[in-house]
């Protein structure tokens, strides 16, 4: 799966939110690899780390080596 990202909202942890469409909440599941971009053409391959209870947004944990910076 994919997710749309803002690489500026990384957390002191190195977790960054990621808030995703309410129809698509069970579709992810804690220890999911996921792919995170940003839209501007940086991505990174990542595991989901954390649901939120209201199903709004997951917290990802970029996986190392896996960054590709935009061009």
């Amino acid at each position: 799966m994919e997710l749309l990202v803002d690489f500026n909202m990384v957390e002191a942890d190195g977790r960054i939110p990621a808030r995703i469409p309410l129809e698509q909440a069970s579709a992810f599941l804690l220890g999911d690899e996921v792919v995170a971009e940003d839209g501007e053409g940086t991505r990174c391959r990542a595991v989901i780390d954390e649901i939120a209870p209201s199903g709004r947004y997951v917290m990802i944990r970029p996986l190392p080596g896996t960054a590709r910076a935009a061009s």
